[in-house]
């Protein structure tokens, strides 16, 4: 799936490729599978990765999986990082906010009045729920409800902010306001069912004050579930 989401990035002519965390499923990664992320991410359009829970190991510097690929990616592993864009007429600020341990809200708003102060979009890694989040998600310390982060987002100018983390691919708001849940490319099991929540990469676009996105389908498995053997031949 991580080939796939490159080659449409090449394909869209995309300015950069954003991985908003947990791009290895542990903190011990096998060495094939590092280095087959290398030679994938070696042909992406301008890859920064950021730092997610499965990689975390401590708040240590450098206590996680995602160092060998700071020869391909930039990697935001430790502290919120700027990206000054420029593409196609428009100059955009790009802010990255890795993954650390406790509450979301406070530690969001301390980087939009801080390092990440002026960005026109910001990624991250962090879950965004609503009234249809399971309730053993809902209130988690490490999420923050959509429309409070729509008003965040008001108050401090941002147009967009997309985080990974939880799987489900979700948006809200408008193109001067919203926020996305870039969900996962690949479905990780039947707790990932259907064919249109997973297994999708978000792709923005920067039109002047306004953020245009959608979801472009990434092709691998899809669990389904059907409640007899005749339901599969018939669907």
């Amino acid at each position: 799936s991580l080939e796939l989401a490159v080659d449409e990035a090449n394909r869209r002519r995309c300015a950069v490729l954003v991985i908003c965390g947990d791009l290895f499923d542990d903190s011990r990664p096998l060495p094939q599978a590092i280095a087959e992320v290398q030679r994938i991410l070696a042909k992406a359009p301008s890859p920064h990765v950021l730092l997610g829970n499965h990689e975390h190991v401590s708040d240590d510097p450098g206590d996680h999986s995602l160092a060998p690929l700071a020869s391909v990616a930039v990697v935001a592993s430790e502290v919120p990082i700027v990206v000054e864009l420029r593409d196609r007429g428009e100059e955009v600020r790009l802010g990255l906010l890795p993954f650390r341990p406790g509450p979301i809200e406070p530690r969001l708003t301390d980087a939009l009045t801080g390092e990440l102060d002026g960005c026109d979009v910001v990624c991250g890694h962090f879950g965004i729920s609503d009234s249809s989040t399971p309730k053993f998600l809902r209130g988690s310390l490490g999420s923050i409800e959509s429309d409070r982060l729509l008003e965040m987002l008001g108050e401090h100018d941002v147009t967009a902010i997309c985080a990974g983390d939880w799987h489900e691919a979700r948006s809200w708001g408008d193109p001067r306001r919203s926020c996305h849940k870039v969900g996962a490319t690949v479905p990780t099991g039947f707790d990932n069912p259907g064919v249109c929540d997973y297994g999708t990469m978000l792709v923005l676009e920067v039109v002047g004050a306004d953020v245009n996105w959608e979801r472009s389908p990434i092709l691998g498995t899809r669990f389904l579930k059907f409640d007899s053997a005749r339901a599969v031949c018939c669907r």
